[in-house]
């Protein structure tokens, strides 16, 4: 090795030995080493070659931060929508809750006025009178049957249940603790007279 270190010295060409990182720069030499007896060589000096320059981590940090601050963003966003959605979901229920009671007030009082005794009412105030006998017609044969009587005016019926009051709140019904917690209170009983 050592000859061929002092024949490239000799022409004045740079010399590398195996290893790229040491380099012998002509024209640059020390003190001389000696390797045996007898023969000394010059030693050359180590330089330090650059390395390939390192991958800075700043991208990588900026970039979980911007992840991390989109991500807290898009939770922010979905709470805000949920909780938006919340609030007409109460109202929505609040208003399909006071729809089922007016419609089961509805219902009742329909109720009330195809009940007999109310038709019966009614039916008086009208001025209609109610038939002892009654006789049917037979459509196909055009017979009447039964022994039909004209109605003539008798006495009024007598309402022994009075109408439910339907009203709803506590202005309508008088009683304070019944109709505000949503109830209705039973029909009374009125006197037969006997």
């Amino acid at each position: 090795m050592s000859q061929a270190l002092t024949v490239e010295k000799r022409h004045g060409a740079a010399a590398f030995s195996g290893n790229s990182a040491l380099a012998l720069a002509p024209g640059r030499l020390t003190a001389p080493v000696t390797e045996g007896p007898g023969t000394t060589r010059a030693r050359t000096p180590l330089s330090v070659v650059p390395a390939r320059p390192a991958r800075r981590k700043v991208p990588f940090a900026v970039f979980s931060l911007v992840l991390l601050a989109a991500a807290l963003a898009a939770v922010l966003m979905l709470n805000i929508s949920v909780s938006g959605t919340q609030y007409e979901l109460v109202q929505l229920r609040n208003q399909q809750t006071a729809l089922h009671q007016e419609n089961e007030a509805l219902v009742l009082a329909i109720e009330s006025k195809e009940a007999p005794q109310n038709l019966a009412a009614a039916a008086t105030k009208l001025g209609m009178v109610s038939s002892p006998t009654f006789g049917t017609i037979e459509l196909d044969s055009m017979k009447v049957t039964g022994t039909p009587e004209p109605a003539t005016k008798g006495p009024e019926p007598e309402v022994l249940i009075a109408a439910p009051n339907l009203g709803t709140g506590p202005a309508a019904s008088g009683a304070g603790e019944d109709s505000a917690s949503g109830t209705i209170p039973g029909p009374e009983q009125l006197d037969s007279g006997q």
